[in-house]
């Protein structure tokens, strides 16, 4: 361990302070990392694409296909009709926008 890494404290380290010490100080200051509380993800929104579609390939899941059409998993089963276990197939085509809109003119 070198010279350095004795006298350096970083993020994350466990810190132990013999008591005799603090009570020689006149006065001690803690200080404390902000807490670092996990960030909540942020909602994601789906981007439906009226008249947009996408085959399902081998090995293909809700989630794989969310992440590739911008679409939360959630979304793409409520616009197929699928319910949380249904199972997609390959081949099977999928709405990447809601039943009740209408698909873009060509």
């Amino acid at each position: 361990m070198s010279s350095k890494s004795r006298s350096s404290i970083r993020a994350g380290l466990a810190l132990v302070v013999v008591a005799g010490v603090l009570t020689a100080c006149s006065s001690a200051t803690i200080v404390r990392s902000p807490a670092s509380a996990p960030d909540k993800p942020t909602p994601k929104t789906s981007v439906a694409r009226p008249g947009a579609t996408v085959t399902v390939q081998r090995g293909d899941t809700l989630y794989a296909i969310s992440r590739r059409t911008n679409v939360t998993p959630q979304d793409l089963a409520a616009w197929n009709g699928l319910s949380g276990s249904a199972t997609i197939y390959p081949g099977q085509t999928l709405r990447l926008y809601p039943g009740n809109a209408a698909p873009a003119a060509r």
